[in-house]
């Protein structure tokens, strides 16, 4: 399968570095390129696969496009703090326990 005149992995791969494709307008190639400005973004902090703190998705893209690197959000919040998840799963199986 192809997506713009690329073939679905390479179309992937471009995407997973952070790039923003656009398709052209007779659908047969598209044009890929770095996230120019986050300016507008609102401030949602993620917690990228680097280990690393970002303002908003955006930025994270903006970093792994400018590195060429896969960069992907772990999770929403700070990376210092555990997956958002965890104290619910936590007090569920505290409950459980109590039931046995």
């Amino acid at each position: 399968m192809h997506v713009g005149g690329l073939h679905i992995s390479a179309f992937i791969s471009l995407l997973s570095l952070g790039l923003i494709c656009e398709k052209s307008s007779d659908g047969l190639s598209a044009k890929c390129m770095c996230p120019l400005s986050c300016d507008g973004k609102p401030d949602q902090m993620v917690c990228g696969s680097d280990g690393k703190d970002y303002r908003n998705e955006c930025e994270l893209h903006q970093q792994a496009c400018k590195n060429q690197k896969n960069i992907r959000v772990q999770f929403q919040g700070p990376c210092g703090e555990s997956s958002p998840l965890l104290p619910f799963l936590l007090v569920s199986c505290f409950l459980l326990v109590g039931q046995s």
